[in-house]
């Protein structure tokens, strides 16, 4: 069987303009093309080899055993690159653009912003950036592409899968800490558990910025660091009983540290839909995105 060989790096698509898509392709049927003039793209699946006779042509290439030089690099700027080219294939994503079948770009721009990724299981991986959009920790949940609830049966992690492979994110030099850093535009910040809550309520909250922290556990006083000094902090955690709880927790421990912050309470619109604000707005369908 003639074989491709192409390299891990990905960079953008001339063809489709698809970020980290592209794939310089190593060895072509034992003939080493190693330079920048042929490739595949995993997004429009347009194809450049020694044989073809057009630049971009979609081909079938069923006939080729489709190797990588090497396995995937286990540091965290190659499994974010690897994240990243596999987006809006996760239920997350693909619920999102359903629902919102008319703002299809305007979703898929904002999920971009948010650094939303999948992996080789198509579980939505949350990817934690600075300020600069640069990675720093990830984390995996698989959701129903019919309700966009989590599976609670699935394995949830700081990490993604790779082929048949979980890789966690702290062995690749990943560090926690909060979800959103990178989409803070605002002096007024306010603190949820879920990183799909800081998105979702950032669709109709313009104003705030939201930041999540993973959960109702992963708060340390050191996270504030990552955030603005002059920033005005609120918590908005689920109104659940778990998420009250740690709610009053993370208050009294702000408190202990000296650090001013308020509690919005959203509980009556809230509870009729579910536990978060992002249950209400996906509940209603974008009500909350359309409001005035």
């Amino acid at each position: 069987m003639n074989k491709v060989i192409f390299s891990n790096k990905r960079t953008q698509c001339p063809n489709c303009g698809a970020k980290h898509s592209k794939a310089q392709i190593l060895e072509y049927c034992g003939q080493d093309v190693s330079n920048d003039d042929y490739f595949k793209c995993f997004s429009c699946e347009s194809i450049r080899t020694p044989k073809t006779e057009k630049q971009y042509t979609k081909i079938s290439i069923s006939n080729y055993d489709i190797e990588k030089v090497e396995s995937l690099p286990y540091d965290i700027n190659g499994l974010f690159d690897y994240s990243i080219s596999l987006k809006h294939t996760d239920n997350f994503s693909k619920y999102l653009m359903n629902i919102w079948g008319a703002e299809n770009e305007f979703i898929e721009s904002y999920l971009d912003k948010w650094n939303i990724g999948s992996d080789s299981n198509s579980n939505t991986v949350f990817w934690y950036t600075n300020s600069s959009g640069e990675p720093f920790y990830c984390k995996s949940i698989q959701y129903s592409y019919n309700t966009c609830k989590r599976n609670k049966d699935a394995f949830i992690g700081g990490g993604l899968q790779f082929r048949n492979k979980f890789i966690p994110i702290n062995k690749a030099g990943g560090k926690n800490g909060l979800f959103g850093l990178n989409q803070i535009h605002s002096k007024e910040i306010v603190l949820v558990e879920a990183e799909k809550t800081a998105i979702l309520s950032s669709f109709h909250y313009f104003d705030l910025s939201f930041v999540a922290t993973g959960g109702t556990q992963n708060f340390k006083i050191e996270y504030l660091n990552q955030i603005p000094k002059e920033s005005e902090l609120f918590i908005m955690f689920d109104v659940d009983g778990p998420g009250q709880n740690s709610q009053s927790k993370l208050s009294n421990l702000l408190k202990s540290n000296g650090i001013r912050h308020g509690i919005i309470d959203y509980s009556d619109k809230i509870k009729p839909y579910g536990t978060d604000l992002a249950d209400y707005m996906l509940y209603n369908r974008g009500v909350a995105f359309y409001a005035e």
